[in-house]
């Protein structure tokens, strides 16, 4: 019984190993397609300019360091997680990454700028400020010292119309009543 035991476990470590030397061999072909894809990408596309060439030649330079290390180390047997990781990294369009990051970068500098000119503003409205509310003050004490003299003036005129109207009944001075109102 144990030998049957011992033959099944064989039996299926080395279809683990088969399966996991395929899937290997699957990602080494697509490693190598994406290889040749990008160097056909390189060599038709005339339009890109040095920027975009030195990342190409970047990013080849990075697959074939990877692909150094990957062949140096000892293979790690491939997971559901992994296999689906590399196939949506074999999906994707490197140029239309690079197109992404190309929009990002300019968003950003679009924001530092907008940035800029809002301190600058924000800077300007508080001088502006500043000022205005130093002659705001000025002329809030300066209307409040007119109404006190305003207030004094028709006090002294109460005062003199009714003595007038005592000294002389038959003179009828016209009394006018002035409201002022205290904010």
């Amino acid at each position: 019984m144990t030998d049957t035991t011992n033959q099944l476990g064989v039996e299926e470590t080395s279809t683990a190993t088969s399966s996991i030397d395929t899937s290997i061999q699957k990602l080494d072909i697509n490693d190598q397609q994406q290889e040749i894809d990008l160097n056909d990408n390189i060599n038709t596309s005339s339009s890109i300019d040095g920027q975009q060439q030195q990342n190409v030649e970047h990013e080849q330079q990075q697959q074939q360091q990877q692909q150094q290390q990957s062949s140096n180390t000892v293979p790690m047997p491939t997971t559901a997680s992994t296999v689906v990781t590399n196939e949506i990294s074999s999906i994707t369009n490197q140029n239309d990454i690079h197109n992404i990051l190309n929009t990002q970068t300019e968003i950003l500098a679009k924001q530092y700028e907008t940035n800029t000119a809002l301190q600058h503003f924000n800077d300007y409205s508080a001088q502006k400020y500043a000022q205005v509310s130093h002659d705001f003050e000025k002329h809030t004490k300066m209307l409040k010292e007119m109404k006190r003299d305003l207030e004094y003036i028709f006090k002294k005129t109460r005062t003199l119309q009714s003595l007038l109207n005592d000294k002389f009944p038959n003179i009828n001075v016209a009394q006018t009543t002035h409201l002022v109102e205290d904010d």
